[in-house]
């Protein structure tokens, strides 16, 4: 019923971290079916670069201390699923980044500070009829 020594106590612990890393990744692609779940969906993304870390650690520690068995299989395709979708809003900052130039660039975005020193947008919208 209960673990009996150590590898087993350890085999639990990193399958346990492995399925937080992978509940907290999945957030990222999963809408909040509720409000209360909505800081889930909104924050997950935000800190996508601790999960990958987080990911990544745990992949190290299922790899480094147990090879065989179910949780093994278990642990490592939660670490490596986390890690995948915990990477997706780095992956799609630089194309975002190039497509927000590109925008800028179509519509002639221009900053301009008002007389009360904020910051705010105007756009000058230079189309030839």
């Amino acid at each position: 019923m209960f673990p009996t020594n150590l590898s087993e106590v350890l085999s639990i612990i990193f399958v346990l971290f492995s399925g937080i890393g992978l509940f907290l990744s999945l957030w990222i692609i999963i809408p909040a079916p509720t409000f209360s779940l909505l800081p889930l969906g909104v924050g997950a993304p935000e800190i996508s670069p601790w999960l990958i870390w987080l990911n990544a650690i745990a992949l190290l520690l299922t790899i480094s201390q147990f090879r065989v068995g179910v949780l093994y299989d278990i642990a490592l395709i939660a670490n490596l699923l986390g890690l995948v979708l915990s990477s997706l809003p780095l992956i799609q900052l630089s194309s975002e980044a190039k497509l927000i130039t590109l925008i800028r660039r179509k519509l002639n975005l221009s900053l301009i500070i008002n007389n009360k020193g904020f910051l705010s947008t105007s756009l000058i919208l230079t189309h030839r009829i």
